[in-house]
Formats: structure tokens, sequence, C-alpha cells
């Protein structure tokens, strides 16, 4: 999913660290406007996922927080080797113990 601030259009105020519940709810609601769920369903289901994430002070510190600083999951498969570890053999961990 795409940055809530950026779907709300809160990318500036964000930064600028001028956003309260009002101004969050106002740019939902202008979006909700614009884009109607009979009209185009997917698009208001951005805005209202997007607007459930920011919708409070507390939600927002959370986003900013965890969804922020955790890598996705899918980002997680460069921590894993190229190639399958291989278990070392009884003479190596002898050899590596002395």
């Amino acid at each position: 999913m795409k940055d809530p601030y950026l779907i709300l259009g809160l990318l500036e105020k964000k930064e600028n660290k001028l956003l309260d519940d009002k101004i969050v709810k106002a740019a939902y609601m202008q979006l909700v406007k614009q884009y109607p769920p009979e009209h185009e369903p997917e698009r208001f289901m951005q805005i209202r996922k997007a607007f459930e994430q920011l919708e409070t002070h507390k939600k927002r510190l959370k986003y900013d927080f965890l969804d922020t600083t955790l890598p996705d999951l899918q980002d997680l498969s460069i921590l894993l080797p190229k190639k399958p570890l291989k278990r070392p053999s009884l003479k190596q961990v002898q050899q590596l113990l002395g």
C-alpha cells in the first residue's frame, strides 16, 4: 500500500508538522466526495484505509514509528543467504573447538 499521507494529500503538512485530527478528516471528506464508493470503489477503499491509519494522533504516531521503521515482509528476503547454509560436519566442529 502507498503511504497514507500521500493518498490523503497530507505529505507536505506532515513534513511541516501541521497535522491534527481535523485536517486529516477534512482531507478524507474531500476525497470521499471526489471519489464516491459507488463510482470508484477501489480508490475509495484506498482512501478509507489511509484515513483509518491516520485518523487520530495516536494512530499517526503508531504509523510513523512502526510502519516506516520496520521493513516490509517482502524486503526481508534480502537478509536471507543466496545459497542454503550447509550444516558443519562433526570433524569441522571439532577443528573449530580445538
